[in-house]
């Protein structure tokens, strides 16, 4: 295959050359307008000008090379940005800098080459450059910041666990005494086990909350589930701890393929919330029923009762609905939590409320959906 070279604008190395004889002059005017960012206060002015002038070397070199999309700019980009995150940058600070070096690099050149006016070729060649380099910083600073808040949300579950798991040990030892502990102590030990068992819960949601809208989603381990057997398990277990209710499982009878790659434990967790919130705000019966729908499954959860208008747009908002949720002791998170487990899976939410008849349904693909995105030029 015979290589085509890409011709380069006379105008675009006359940039190039511009940047190499103004290059202190640019990194001095870039410094004083950055300075004033808040996150700026109290660096020092070698941290301050990080990678800059680095980054205008590369930026020569790849007008001059026509090859913006590939060069060395862009490595110092990510470099830059992973910096500025630990230094307390916020991304709109890390944007601003590379506006202000575009701005800088712009004003500076045409305002200083009276035959480069007629010529857009460095104006075009120069965005391209501080475009790539700006996208790739955003993406460096999400993934810093992902990076953290996992680390983040990962130690908080295990030191608020850890107590916790100390707790339940020690109350069970209790329970589990040669004979039976007096009946007093007994009782306490049971309270103090059902305690820690919901503030286990509670722990899971707020962490599961702070997944979702710090912006990384619920993660999920994908394998072969069956539906059907995940909605037999949870709702004869939910049924056996509230024997006073008519709750309905309709999925051993439910026809079609309920087989798909999901992680299996989060639909435990969609199927046992939808069918506490039914049971909690709803009255009976309270029918479960998944569907095969070809390349997806819905699974519906009814009961009677009904959901004002105002209250169903955002049913599957985080604590919604906050007074009936503080009335049972609970955060209101159930319904955004199964909302995020979908959104994770590719999958959707939906709730209908009718003439006395509440459904809440989540659809999930059966596989997952792989979007791509076109490589960056």
């Amino acid at each position: 295959m015979q290589c085509v070279k890409r011709m380069v604008s006379p105008g675009v190395h006359t940039f190039a050359r511009h940047i190499r004889e103004q290059r202190q002059e640019i990194i001095t005017a870039w410094s004083h307008d950055v300075e004033a960012l808040p996150s700026a206060e109290g660096l020092s002015t070698s941290l301050l000008r990080n990678d800059v002038g680095e980054m205008l070397d590369a930026l020569a070199e790849a007008l001059d090379a026509a090859a913006p999309a590939t060069s060395p700019l862009r490595r110092l980009a990510i470099k830059h940005t992973e910096a500025r995150y630990r230094e307390g940058y916020d991304v709109r600070e890390v944007v601003y800098e590379y506006h202000a070096l575009r701005r800088i690099l712009l004003v500076g050149y045409y305002g200083s080459h009276a035959l480069a006016k007629g010529s857009a070729a460095p104006l075009f060649a120069v965005g391209r450059a501080i475009d790539d380099a700006v996208a790739d910083a955003v993406d460096a600073y999400v993934r810093q910041r992902d990076q953290a808040r996992e680390a983040f949300i990962g130690m908080l579950g295990h030191d608020l666990r850890l107590p916790l798991q100390s707790t339940m040990i020690s109350a069970s030892l209790l329970l589990e005494e040669p004979g039976g502990p007096p009946a007093r102590i007994a009782g306490v030990a049971a309270k103090i086990v059902r305690s820690v068992a919901r503030m286990s819960e509670l722990i899971s949601d707020i962490l599961d909350f702070a997944r979702g809208r710090l912006g990384g989603g619920i993660p999920i381990v994908r394998k072969p589930t069956d539906l059907r057997a995940v909605v037999v398990r949870i709702i004869d277990e939910i049924a056996a701890l509230h024997p006073d209710r008519d709750i309905r499982c309709l999925a051993a009878e439910a026809p079609g393929d309920l087989i798909g790659e999901w992680d299996e434990a989060r639909v435990e967790q969609v199927v046992a919330n939808l069918a506490d919130n039914a049971i909690k705000h709803g009255r009976d019966p309270v029918i479960v029923e998944p569907v095969d729908l070809g390349d997806t499954v819905r699974l519906e959860v009814r009961n009677h009762g009904t959901i004002p208008d105002d209250l169903l747009a955002h049913l599957f908002d985080a604590f919604t609905p906050a007074c009936e949720s503080a009335r049972h002791g609970r955060l209101g998170l159930g319904l955004y939590i199964v909302r995020e487990i979908a959104r994770a899976h590719g999958g959707w939410v939906s709730a209908t409320s009718t003439d006395d008849l509440t459904t809440v349904s989540v659809v999930l693909p059966k596989h997952e959906l792989r979007a791509r995105l076109p490589p960056r030029a």
